[in-house]
């Protein structure tokens, strides 16, 4: 089974990176406001597949179009999927609606090797993330709507759009973040080329408005603040993308881990 296990970013500008390597800024002069290292602790949750972001439903979409899942084959060449299908990978729990069909439009029962060219793919993801990082902890809460077209011709091509309502605590020596979010994202042309053993998007765009409210404990804390920011990252192969924030500070964000460096 491939990461982005059964399946089953985006990048929005608040982020200490659930596997960043680096220690948080200092927030800003308005202490009410989210350092950048805050801002990307939140992008990298809400986009790295390790994180629950939606790099894991772009990878469990992945598995499914190369049959790849934990969904194994009921015969020869024939997974079975259904609807209300429910995975656990890791710490990470989907739960996917599947329909599949054919290059003509049909429908097909389940999902077929060699017949299948189009997923239509709604899934919710939640589980809970205390113990790989004590810097970031995760209650994810997320949903997709996808659609993955072109799969017989080996490029998968993906559409659809998503949210995240998850909370997340962030801790550093400077302060504490408990953080609601209510973020939304959208992809569009987004291509995975199914035959590379790392399959990361080719080309494509993802776009999204990362969002919600959070408030601050420790030495400089703050009532509860509302956040806002959109983001644009541009897929052109391999594990890591560009992320700049509203600063015009940009950062390299690994979508698989949620590492990140200053650009």
């Amino acid at each position: 089974m491939k990461r982005a296990p059964i399946l089953t970013g985006l990048i929005f500008a608040v982020l200490f990176a659930f596997g960043c390597s680096k220690s948080p800024n200092e927030p800003e002069a308005n202490d009410t406001e989210l350092s950048d290292n805050e801002q990307m602790t939140i992008v990298a949750a809400e986009v790295a597949s390790d994180n629950g972001g939606i790099m894991a439903d772009v990878e469990m979409m992945t598995s499914l179009a190369t049959g790849s899942t934990s969904a194994a084959a009921k015969q020869t060449g024939m997974q079975v999927a259904g609807v209300d299908t429910t995975f656990t990978n890791g710490w990470i729990s989907y739960t996917l609606n599947l329909w599949f069909y054919n290059q003509e439009g049909n429908e097909l029962p389940w999902y077929i090797e060699g017949r299948t060219d189009k997923i239509v793919y709604q899934g919710k993801l939640s589980g809970s993330n205390k113990s790989a990082r004590d810097f970031l902890n995760i209650s994810l809460n997320s949903s997709s709507n996808l659609t993955a077209e072109d799969i017989l011709s080996g490029m998968m091509k993906l559409n659809g759009a998503g949210n995240n309502n998850s909370t997340y605590e962030i801790k550093s020596a400077v302060r504490s973040l408990s953080v609601a979010a209510a973020s939304s994202f959208s992809i569009k042309d987004v291509v995975v080329d199914l035959s590379q053993s790392q399959q990361f998007p080719t080309s494509g765009t993802m776009t999204g408005t990362i969002a919600g409210k959070y408030t601050a404990s420790g030495p400089n804390a703050s009532d509860e603040q509302d956040y806002s920011f959109t983001f644009t990252i541009t897929f052109s192969g391999g594990n890591t993308v560009k992320v700049t924030l509203p600063s015009g500070n940009s950062f390299t964000l690994d979508l698989a881990t949620g590492d990140y460096s200053a650009a």
